[in-house]
């Protein structure tokens, strides 16, 4: 059973953040003209050196979040460990970077159900040794 939902939650969290890109670099049309203006404005303030830093290095982290993903649901162990410090490093840039961001109610569902997948992947992968999950 552990190994369905790693299975699963690995294909749901690649799933979900290809729509959850789509969706954010499509036109958001569901915002008012008021916050998409402000949006135009904060994003054509210059950002630090670090700011870009964080970015380019979520980006990559981001990048390999995905691929692991993909190796997760072939049950290879050394995925989970990619996959799990590139997810922790980027929320944790996350936390630190200010950023605006609005977003639609279809947008913040997506972005709900790619964290819970990665809460499912977390969960299996810590309980694995317990389970067995990755013994052949």
């Amino acid at each position: 059973m552990d190994r369905t939902i790693l299975r699963i939650a690995s294909m749901v969290y690649c799933a979900s953040l290809a729509v959850y890109f789509w969706l954010v670099f499509s036109p958001q049309s569901d915002l008012p003209q008021e916050v998409l203006w402000y949006m135009q404005w904060w994003y054509s303030q210059p950002s630090t050196q670090l700011q870009s830093l964080w970015a380019n290095v979520s980006t990559a982290l981001l990048a390999m979040a995905f691929i692991s993903a993909i190796f997760l649901a072939f049950l290879k162990k050394w995925a989970g460990y990619v996959f799990l410090g590139s997810n922790l490093i980027v929320l944790g840039a996350q936390w630190l970077m200010a950023d605006y961001a609005p977003q639609t109610s279809l947008l913040a569902s997506i972005e709900n159900l790619t964290l819970i997948s990665v809460g499912c992947i977390l969960a299996v992968f810590v309980l694995s040794s317990r389970l067995g999950t990755f013994k052949t």
